[in-house]
This record gives C-alpha cells, structure tokens and sequence, in this order.
C-alpha cells in the first residue's frame, strides 16, 4: 500500500486465503485514517460490525480509510491493509473471520 499525493495504490501479494492477489488505484479526497471497526456482510458471513486490522507474512497491522471517488456512488470509502490485504472477525464472535483484498464501504458503514 502506498499513497501518493492523490492517488492510493492497494497491493495485495498472492496468498493462500487470496490466491490471486491484486492491484488497484483510487483517486483519494484528503488524509487517511485508521480504521479498526466497520459494518459490513461478506459473502460467507453475516451482517453486522466487524474487527478489521491488515494482514501480512509477519502477522496483523492496523487497516486505514480513506474518502475516495467511486464512479457508482460519488464517493465511498476505501479500506485496506497489509501486503495479504484485510482480515476480519465479527465483532460478536471474533471466531467467525472472513477474508478480502479491501473493502469500498459507504461512509455511515464505517465507526468512528
């Protein structure tokens, strides 16, 4: 992951939980944050508040957030993390973890 001065590239490293890795670019609109708890429903889990950190070979560094501009909604916001992308765990149950390379949420969906 690497900001530059408007733009944030999400590098994901091929990885047993993303085989296929990825690379993206978002135009972002002012700082970055970090961020540790969003609402969200992954496609193999339910919906509701969830922990969310980065992940990488050397284990878990904190997620950042940033507004960026989304052609579909305006404007979204951007979560990622480490060079194996985010991990997840419901807030509820942190035993129930799911697995993506970044998340694009609406902004109420992420707590401040």
């Amino acid at each position: 992951m690497a900001q530059s001065s408007h733009f944030v590239d999400v590098l994901v490293d091929p990885h047993t939980e993303l085989p296929s890795g990825m690379c993206m670019r978002f135009k972002a609109q002012g700082q970055a944050w970090p961020v540790a708890v969003v609402c969200y429903e992954p496609d193999d889990g339910p919906h509701g508040q969830w922990l969310v950190s980065g992940c990488g070979p050397d284990g878990e560094t904190a997620a950042q957030a940033v507004t960026v501009d989304d052609s579909s909604a305006g404007t979204s916001t951007l979560i990622w993390g480490g060079s194996h992308g985010l991990l997840l765990r419901l807030a509820s149950d942190p035993s129930v973890e799911s697995r993506e390379a970044y998340l694009l949420l609406a902004p109420q969906e992420v707590v401040r």
